[in-house]
């Protein structure tokens, strides 16, 4: 642990602890200093409120004051931890990418940007509010792509065990929609400690049995981290998930949960909502050349989309896009062949070239058109629809194992981070526990 900082407590003073001035005007207080930042008490507040809203709208049973303020308590102080290693990551969020994150989100619920805008005031959220607590979603889900993942090693032996499997014989394309139930105990438990998380989850479980509602069992006693959304965890394909709970939740029928799942972690506990069955999926592959003009301290944007506009007039008068892209691109590895990218599978650019390129017909040639790399234009060259290949299957047997190394990994990453933080709990909120 490391001890806090004195700009940390000036900070702590300035916000909470002004002596007569604080009985004359109402302030915001720190109610929890966690290594290098604080929480407010305005923003456990806020916190509280908007999750207790979503509660009520989906119909959830809110529990105990208390619980729930002790479940928001140790969410904040888990994402502080993330979002100040992000900042320290130099993981930084821009604004098309936050506007695509709240595009996707104003889709999903069909309506535009701006009614999504209405509508969340009209509800009392303040729009920027939103916008910045989703840009620190986006920072923190980054940070977890980036550090849970250098993380988990996966071998070929491991990728050919699961093609050789049951599992990946049958291809089975089964999903489950599931919510979850963690009880956990520390990485070093006592005998005692395992007992009492074991007690505890069998009396869930006996509620449960006896007509009570998962959600709400969820968020009042969840130690997961979809506790506040009811334990949601969504669709997941069966052999997705790691061995110890696929097993468990294979045959459960929809409505029912699991016995209880023991694991280094804790003990699980899911409820399958909803099955279903995937139709065998056929990739569509796309053939593109493209020619890449560099931003540089001498070359700037403007010049930079000059240079390929002036190409794209010599193309029009019947130069060939191979020969100009062998001479004028600066992406070395595709100039030799003339621009040409080969076959590509979906998600394998970056989201502006594969936008651009889904936009085009064959022989097609696209404006200028600018990514992280530089200035673009490309020529789509043909598509194509190919079944499940030998290398597909590689490549999904290889993305199903690091999905289940990931959730594990996942729970153990977070439990060290937060053992390893410096939390303190002031004022009132010392009364709520967060070890």
């Amino acid at each position: 642990m490391r001890p806090v900082q004195g700009t940390l407590l000036a900070l702590m003073m300035a916000l909470g602890i002004q002596g007569a001035q604080a009985k004359e005007q109402a302030l915001d207080s720190v109610v929890v200093v966690v290594d290098d930042s604080v929480v407010l008490q305005s923003e456990l507040d806020r916190r509280i409120e908007s999750i207790s809203a979503r509660l009520r709208q989906t119909g959830t049973q809110l529990p105990p004051a208390d619980v729930l303020k002790q479940q928001v308590l140790d969410r904040l102080i888990v994402d502080s931890i993330q979002l100040q290693m992000a900042t320290r990551a130099s993981v930084q969020i821009d604004d098309k990418t936050l506007n695509d994150a709240l595009l996707r989100t104003a889709s999903a619920n069909k309506i535009s940007l701006p009614q999504l805008k209405v509508q969340l005031e009209g509800q009392g959220m303040d729009y920027s509010q939103f916008r910045e607590d989703i840009r620190q979603e986006l920072a923190i889900s980054r940070l977890r792509q980036s550090t849970v993942g250098r993380r988990i090693q996966i071998s070929e032996q491991e990728v050919e065990n699961l093609l050789k499997s049951s599992a990946g014989q049958q291809q089975n394309n089964t999903e489950l929609n599931l919510s979850h139930i963690l009880v956990a105990f520390p990485s070093e438990a006592t005998p005692d400690q395992i007992q009492a998380a074991k007690a505890e989850a069998e009396g869930i479980i006996k509620l449960l049995d006896n007509g009570k509602d998962f959600a709400q069992m969820a968020v009042s006693s969840s130690d997961g981290q979809r506790a506040l959304e009811g334990g949601a965890f969504g669709w997941r394909k069966l052999n997705q998930l790691p061995g110890l709970f696929a097993s468990a939740v294979e045959k459960v029928k929809p409505g029912q949960h699991s016995q209880l799942i023991r694991s280094a972690s804790g003990y699980h506990i899911f409820q399958v909502n909803d099955r279903r069955g995937e139709a065998r999926v056929m990739v569509t592959e796309t053939n593109a050349r493209h020619i890449l003009i560099k931003t540089t301290a001498v070359v700037s944007d403007q010049q930079a989309k000059l240079q390929l506009l002036k190409l794209k007039k010599r193309l029009a008068q019947g130069e060939s896009f191979a020969d100009l892209a062998s001479s004028y691109s600066q992406d070395a590895g595709s100039a030799i062949n003339g621009g040409d990218l080969g076959w590509a599978k979906p998600g394998q650019f970056v989201p502006e070239f594969e936008q651009t390129m889904n936009r085009l017909k064959p022989n097609e040639i696209s404006q200028p058109f600018k990514s992280q790399f530089g200035w673009h234009m490309m020529q789509l060259v043909d598509r194509r629809q190919q079944d499940s290949s030998e290398e597909v299957k590689k490549n999904q047997a290889r993305q199903l194992i690091y999905r289940r190394k990931f959730d594990e990994e996942l729970n153990t990453w977070l439990r060290e981070i937060r053992d390893n933080a410096y939390v303190q709990i002031i004022g009132k909120a010392a009364n709520t526990t967060t070890e």
